[in-house]
């Protein structure tokens, strides 16, 4: 219907009335939200540094990125299961290097 209608394309009012979802008018969208995840976390490292007369620190780093990092729950979940499964991949993987080592020991080369 677009292309028999190009006046429609950006008419905004028509797009409303289709009932369709579109995931983004803005092609730019993913560059603005890491911009603004950028922006707040140089504001949380500064509220990091913050310290009191003890030299402790005001605020607990997890506090500060549940709250100003705008970062769900879900998504530090799975971030935590994510830094888990890397740690056990590298321990795997230092586990088989390791046996190897072993084997090459026992090896004659001329």
């Amino acid at each position: 219907m677009i292309k028999k209608h190009p006046s429609l394309e950006k008419d905004f009012m028509f797009k409303s009335q289709l009932g369709l979802k579109y995931f983004s008018d803005n092609p730019f969208k993913l560059n603005q939200e890491m911009d603004i995840i950028n922006n707040r976390k140089e504001s949380l490292t500064s509220m990091i540094s913050l310290t009191g007369d003890e030299d402790k620190p005001y605020f607990s780093v997890p506090f500060l990125v549940e709250n100003f990092l705008g970062i769900s729950r879900q998504d530090l979940t799975a971030n935590a299961e994510a830094i888990k499964r890397k740690k056990k991949e590298k321990e795997k993987e230092e586990k088989k290097g390791k046996g190897k080592d072993k084997k090459d020991e026992g090896e004659i080369t001329l």
